[in-house]
């Protein structure tokens, strides 16, 4: 990763601190980060990329949860 992107990554952590990370939401849905970049892969969990990563906020995490449970 080049010092300019994980500056702009850094500097959005501070700005953003709600916004998790792939690893940060596999560790709050208690799952394997490739089960979650699998759900982001196939549209399941529909989050944004934010400076070349994908964020997602809890509320949005939640209801995912929630329509999962739904079934």
């Amino acid at each position: 990763m080049s010092e300019a992107k994980r500056h702009r990554l850094e500097e959005l952590e501070r700005e953003t601190p709600h916004l998790r990370t792939a690893a940060e939401i596999a560790a709050y849905m208690r799952m394997d980060e490739k089960t979650v970049n699998g759900l982001i892969n196939s549209g399941d969990l529909k989050i944004r990329k934010v400076a070349g990563t994908y964020r997602a906020t809890k509320p949005q995490l939640d209801r995912y949860i929630e329509d999962v449970h739904e079934f």
